[in-house]
């Protein structure tokens, strides 16, 4: 059901030398950082800032990016929205544009699905399909103001001090625990009932999905990397990133954007 999913982060104006697309199956993307434009075959231009949630539809076309000269930070997903109405409802709206404000809940649920799709761990494509319905069922709510209550949820909060604290080498979990009134053996099984994943194994994806953010979207230099990363250094970064990939960080960045431009050449 679900054909991709991702984050681009300091993403720059994609579309300003092209006339849009059309695609073949479904997409919502959500707006975290930055702003823009957005435009398809039934809504004239219009302005996107964060919070903002917005579908693509298949064989309409689109046009959106950044505004000229700078850059947005956006999740994404595509997906096969008939599948979707048949496993989880009606809930694709029929107009494309929604202001729904930032979400702490949704960007969990956008990081999850990113992290699962990413490294595909088992089961990765059931939790996958459990991720999307629960961002389509989250921004339908929001659409049309259904009340939500929120619960003291501490793995949430662990994973949101991860993605904000990515540049650190080691986090102390005993005390991230402690603040929400358990132990250190509490917090981990709690953390792998509900994610999967150990909590230093999650660390890792976030550092590498930053990494790999870096190499695609930035000329950072792999020194450079390394510390924002939270790596002990250059050596260590490119043997851990080249066990997990297969290909050293700069093989990574040459070889995605020797991709990029052959699918870019295509769709001339």
């Amino acid at each position: 059901m679900i054909q991709a999913a991702g984050l681009n982060k300091n993403k720059k104006p994609y579309f300003l030398n092209t006339y849009g697309r059309v695609m073949y199956y479904h997409s919502v993307i959500y707006l975290i950082k930055g702003e823009g434009f957005f435009e398809d075959d039934t809504t004239s231009r219009v302005r996107l800032t964060p919070g903002m949630a917005f579908f693509l539809y298949p064989n309409r076309w689109h046009y959106f990016d950044p505004k000229a000269g700078t850059r947005w930070t956006e999740y994404w997903i595509t997906f096969d929205g008939i599948d979707a109405e048949k496993r989880f409802g009606d809930l694709i709206p029929s107009a494309p544009l929604y202001d729904i404000g930032l979400d702490d809940r949704i960007v969990a649920a956008y990081e999850n699905l990113y992290n699962a799709w990413y490294f595909k761990s088992p089961g990765h494509e059931e939790y996958s399909s459990l991720l999307l319905h629960e961002i389509l069922t989250r921004i339908y709510m929001k659409i049309h103001r259904y009340p939500e209550t929120r619960q003291r949820n501490p793995v949430e909060r662990v994973k949101s001090y991860m993605r904000e604290n990515v540049a650190m080498a080691h986090i102390d979990y005993k005390e991230l625990a402690e603040r929400d009134g358990l132990t250190y053996e509490q917090l981990r099984k709690k953390f792998k009932e509900e994610t999967g994943i150990p909590l230093t194994t999650y660390f890792l994806m976030l550092k590498m999905n930053r990494a790999k953010e870096l190499l695609l979207n930035s000329d950072a230099s792999i020194n450079d990397i390394t510390k924002q990363c939270g790596f002990a250094g250059p050596y260590y970064f490119s043997r851990f990133f080249k066990e997990r990939e297969g290909v050293s960080p700069k093989r990574f960045r040459t070889k995605s954007f020797s991709y990029a431009e052959r699918r870019y050449a295509e769709r001339q």
